[in-house]
């Protein structure tokens, strides 16, 4: 294999994928929500104990919520789009060509965004999963 081949194939042996770094962000991004997701309920549980009372901050409704608005706001900044931009032609005809061509141009903005949106997501369903996973997986080796 020369060292031309290895110039052009970026997962060859003796690179680092293209994605490692987002990968190691994501991840960090994951270690950081659910630090936070389960440090608020061992604070809730200590508040608990000391004063005898039980106290719940619903902190998993509070990620949910996040992350559905994540979603949603998903949906709307891309617009129900794919990968490639549309068309002028594919879009409204009461759309006058200027507007069109804003739309259009602005389609590698509202990507950014929505791969910026769908990394917190991710992050704030992480912690939640693991959460749910931890109480199915409790109750299942109870019986």
């Amino acid at each position: 294999m020369s060292n031309k081949n290895l110039q052009k194939n970026p997962g060859s042996p003796g690179k680092n994928p293209p994605n490692l770094k987002k990968a190691f962000l994501l991840f960090g991004a994951c270690v950081l929500t659910s630090v936070i997701y389960f440090g608020v309920i061992a604070v809730s549980e200590a508040i608990s104990q000391a004063r005898g009372i039980p106290f719940y901050f619903p902190i998993s409704i509070v990620y949910i919520v996040l992350t559905g608005i994540g979603v949603c706001a998903m949906i709307v900044v891309n617009a129900g789009m794919g990968s490639v931009p549309p068309e002028p032609s594919q879009l409204p005809q009461k759309w006058d060509d200027e507007k069109k061509e804003r739309f259009i141009n602005s389609f590698e903005k509202r990507k950014k965004v929505v791969k910026t949106l769908a990394f917190w997501v991710i992050a704030f369903i992480v912690p939640v999963a693991i959460d749910l996973m931890q109480i199915w997986l409790e109750g299942l080796f109870k019986k």
